[in-house]
C-alpha cells in the first residue's frame, strides 16, 4: 500500500525526557496529521546525526539538554541545513533567550507546557514557510554598478517592502496574479538611482512573494542615518507605480553579510504581525520587542468566552451577530491582518470540532476562500464584509447543525418523560417553539410522530410488567404506564395487540 502524502512535513522531535517527547509528537500529530514525526533524539549531538538520515522539514529542539543543548544546536543546523525550520520549546520565558534563538535562525519560540493553539497556529506558519520555500527559485538580485560582491567585511542596512498584503499561499494562482499585474511595472533600477548616488553599494533582491523587496544598503562612504532616511523614502517612491499599500521593514543597525538572510527573514515575520490591511507603515526590528497585540488577546477572550459556547450549543443567531460585532471591533481599532488570520483559523476549527458526520462541508474551501480575500484584499471595510459574507454561507450548515441538536435533546427528554407527557403541545412549550416546527424535527429524527413514539414506549412498558409481575394488578399497570383510566388504556393496549391486558396475561 502507497502511504506517501505530498502534503507530508518530515518532523524531528528533540527532547532528552521520553514522557516529553512522547507527548510533543502525540501534539504535532494529533493536531495536524500532515506533520510526520521519522525521528527523536535525546540531545543536540544525536539530532546532528539523524539529520543526514531522516531529512526533517522541521525540527522542535528543547533548550536544555546534556551533551548538546538547543541553542549550539540551532546554530549548527543553521550551518549544516540552512532550510530546515527551527523551533525551540524551553521552560523559560526570558525574552533575551528568544532574542538569541532568532540570531541562530530559530523560526518560533514557545513555552512549556505546549499550549494546543499556539501549537495549531506554529504548524500553521512553519506550512506557509515550507511552502515558500518550496517555490522559490534563486533569487533574482539587482546590484548597483560599483557593488563589490566580494567585500564580506562591510555591514549592510535592510529593508523589506510589501505592496499590498502578505500572501499566506505562494501556490495560490489567483493570488499571484494579482500581485504580479499589480507590482510588475515597478521600476527598482529608477527607484534606487533616485535615492542613492552612485558612489553607494546596494542591493534588491527578489522575496518569496511577488509583492515583496528586500532591499541591502553597505554601511560605507554615508553615514548611517542617511541610509536610514533614504530607506523609509522608498514606500513613496514605490507608490509612484502602484495603487496598493506599501510597508516597509527595517534594520537601524548593521548587519553582517552572513547574517543577512536570516535578518531577511525576520523582517518578513515582522511584517507579518506588523502589517494592518489597507494602510501604509515604517517598522523597525530593534523596536519589535516593544510591539504587543493586545487586541488580538481581547478578540480571543471574547472569542473563548461567548462565540465558542454559542458555536457548540448552536445558538446561531447570537453566534453571527457576535462575529458581526467581533469584526466591527477589529475594523475600528485597525485589527492586524495576522489577528484577521487568526480569528478566521479559530472559527475554522470550531467547525471542524463540530463537523461530526457533516460530510457535505469542505472546510477546505471555505479556509481557502478566506486567506485568499486576506490576500488580496486592500480595503477593511471590503475585507470584512466579505469574510461575514463567508461565516453567513455557513447558515446552511449551522442551522442543520442546529436542528440535529434540538432533535437530539428533545428525543432524550420524550425518553425520560414520556410517561408524564400529556401532550405534543406542552412539550412545544417546554421547548418554546412552534408545535408544528417540534413535530417536523421529532418527526425527522425518529421516523414517526411524537404521539406515536410515546404510545408504543408506554404499550412495551406495560407488556413488560405483564410478562414480569403477575402479582401487580391491572389498574396499577395502567397508572405505571401512565393512563388513570384503566379502561382507556385497555383500549389503547388492545388497539396496539390485538388483545386486552387481561387476555395477553392470560395466554404468557
Amino acid at each position: 500500500m502507497n502511504h506517501e502524502n505530498k502534503n507530508e512535513i518530515r518532523t524531528l522531535v528533540v527532547e532528552d525526557e521520553e514522557k516529553i517527547a512522547a507527548g510533543i509528537c502525540s501534539k504535532i500529530s494529533g493536531l495536524d496529521p500532515d506533520f510526520v514525526i521519522v525521528g527523536k533524539a535525546s540531545n543536540g549531538k544525536e539530532a546532528l546525526e539523524l539529520l543526514n538520515t531522516c531529512h526533517p522539514h522541521v525540527v522542535f529542539t528543547d533548550i536544555a539538554m546534556p551533551e548538546m543543548n538547543g541553542m549550539e544546536f540551532s546554530r549548527q543546523i543553521r550551518r549544516s541545513s540552512p532550510n530546515t525550520v527551527v523551533v525551540i520549546i524551553s521552560g523559560y520565558s526570558d525574552f533575551s533567550y528568544a532574542q538569541q534563538c532568532m540570531k541562530y535562525g530559530v523560526s518560533n519560540y514557545l513555552l512549556k507546557p505546549l499550549q494546543d493553539d499556539v501549537l495549531l497556529e506554529t504548524l500553521f506558519d512553519i506550512k506557509k514557510n515550507l511552502s515558500h520555500f518550496s517555490v522559490r527559485e534563486q533569487r533574482h538580485i539587482l546590484y548597483s554598478d560599483r557593488f563589490d560582491v566580494t567585500d564580506d567585511a562591510e555591514r549592510y542596512l535592510l529593508a523589506n517592502i510589501c505592496m499590498g498584503n502578505v500572501i499566506y499561499n505562494v501556490q495560490d494562482e489567483e493570488v499571484l496574479r494579482f500581485y504580479q499585474e499589480q507590482t510588475g511595472q515597478v521600476r527598482w533600477n529608477k527607484i534606487m538611482a533616485e535615492l542613492f548616488d552612485r558612489e553607494t553599494e546596494w542591493f534588491a533582491a527578489d522575496e518569496h512573494c511577488p509583492n515583496q523587496k528586500m532591499v541591502a544598503v553597505k554601511i560605507k562612504h554615508v553615514q548611517q542615518e542617511e541610509i536610514l532616511r533614504m530607506l523609509q523614502k522608498l514606500p513613496v517612491l514605490v507608490q509612484e507605480y502602484t495603487d496598493l499599500p506599501v510597508n516597509i521593514c527595517i534594520t537601524k543597525e548593521g548587519v553582517l553579510k552572513e547574517e543577512v538572510w536570516d535578518y531577511t527573514r525576520h523582517l518578513r515575520n515582522m511584517m507579518k504581525q506588523r502589517l494592518v490591511i489597507g494602510h501604509n507603515g515604517c517598522f523597525c526590528l530593534e523596536d519589535d520587542e516593544k510591539f504587543s497585540n493586545d487586541m488580538l488577546e481581547i478578540v480571543k477572550m471574547k472569542l473563548n468566552t461567548y462565540i465558542k459556547n454559542y458555536f457548540i450549543s448552536t445558538n446561531l443567531e447570537n453566534f453571527l451577530n457576535e462575529m458581526q460585532t467581533i469584526f466591527k471591533y477589529m475594523q475600528s481599532n485597525h485589527a492586524t491582518q495576522e489577528s484577521i488570520e487568526k480569528v478566521c483559523l479559530y472559527v475554522i476549527r470550531l467547525l471542524e470540532l463540530s463537523k461530526m458526520n457533516q460530510e457535505d462541508l469542505n472546510l477546505e474551501e471555505i479556509q481557502e476562500r478566506m486567506i485568499r480575500s486576506i490576500s488580496i484584499l486592500v480595503s477593511e471595510k471590503e475585507l470584512f464584509e466579505t469574510l461575514l459574507g463567508e461565516i453567513k454561507k455557513l447558515n446552511g450548515y449551522m442551522e442543520t447543525l442546529y436542528e440535529d441538536n434540538v432533535e437530539k435533546r428533545l428525543l432524550d427528554y420524550v425518553d425520560e418523560h414520556y410517561l408524564n407527557i400529556e401532550s405534543v403541545e406542552k412539550v412545544a412549550d417546554e421547548f418554546g417553539y412552534n408545535y408544528a416546527y417540534l413535530s417536523r424535527l421529532f418527526k425527522r429524527k425518529v421516523g414517526k410522530s411524537m404521539n406515536r413514539y410515546i404510545t408504543e414506549k408506554k404499550m412495551s412498558l406495560a407488556k413488560d410488567l405483564l410478562e414480569k409481575h403477575p402479582d401487580i394488578s391491572l389498574a396499577e399497570i395502567s397508572e405505571m404506564c401512565g393512563y388513570n383510566d384503566y379502561r382507556y388504556f385497555s383500549r389503547v393496549f388492545k388497539g396496539e395487540t390485538g388483545e386486552a391486558p387481561s387476555e395477553y396475561r392470560e395466554r404468557l
